[in-house]
């Protein structure tokens, strides 16, 4: 997971007060919050759902789950999720973001962008919202545009692996195909284990006739794939919910 060792203590610190203490909705959320941020999106949806019946209608909460949905590609549960928050807490700048990014990786690239101009106002040079500026415009077809905004991204967040990854599929598209392959070495360096990083970058050096590098990379990617899949029939072949 990418996670800091001070960020790692404390989803250990949250993980022994649940042994002794299961229904403390805090500690639940706050290991929800760490396994979102080690992109460890399951977990962290078990522990928001638990949360969720403990302390139901919470804003926060429901922002969180609405994140994870979102990297979990379920939209309409995002939506859900994100509009309930917004019922409560109006016009939060997080909830906005989130919709935003939500719809426009639902293609309703109006309503997104709509909500990421809105967040836009209450924060400005927030990262993720110009990431998804850039998402949007990459979704359409406008690859040079969307390379300025991935850019700016990084600017804001020079350690976005997910930005570079981005920008190395618009780069592609632009036939950059030197840049491409930094962005994601350098996606490489900041998290080693996402199988998109090695999937595109062996396509990529397919193109550019590296086929032994491809090989490798794809054969990682297979690999990562493999073992997540292992790993989530472990966790549902459990009965109950493991804390």
């Amino acid at each position: 997971m990418l996670l800091t060792p001070d960020q790692q203590i404390r989803l250990e610190e949250a993980n022994k007060r649940l042994v002794t203490h299961p229904d403390d909705v805090s500690a639940i959320c706050r290991r929800g919050d760490l396994l979102r941020i080690g992109e460890d999106y399951r977990g962290a949806l078990k522990d928001f759902n638990v949360a969720d019946i403990f302390d139901p209608n919470n804003a926060k909460t429901l922002k969180a789950r609405g994140t994870v949905k979102m990297h979990l590609g379920d939209f309409d549960g995002a939506m859900k999720d994100l509009n309930r928050s917004d019922e409560i807490e109006p016009e939060d700048q997080y909830t906005l973001k989130v919709r935003g990014a939500t719809l426009i990786k639902m293609g309703r690239f109006e309503e997104g962008l709509k909500d990421l101009e809105k967040a836009a106002e209450l924060r400005v040079d927030d990262y993720f919202v110009v990431q998804f500026y850039g998402v949007a415009k990459m979704m359409q077809g406008q690859y040079e545009q969307a390379e300025d905004d991935f850019t700016h991204a990084l600017q804001l967040y020079p350690r976005a692996h997910d930005v570079f990854i981005n920008r190395a599929k618009v780069r592609i598209e632009l036939s950059n195909y030197i840049g491409a392959l930094s962005d994601l070495d350098r996606a490489e360096e900041l998290t080693g284990y996402l199988s998109e990083i090695y999937q595109v970058r062996g396509e990529l050096k397919d193109m550019m006739g590296d086929s032994e590098g491809s090989q490798i990379d794809l054969k990682r990617a297979r690999e990562i794939v493999d073992a997540d899949t292992k790993a989530q029939k472990a966790r549902e072949s459990l009965k109950g919910y493991d804390f």
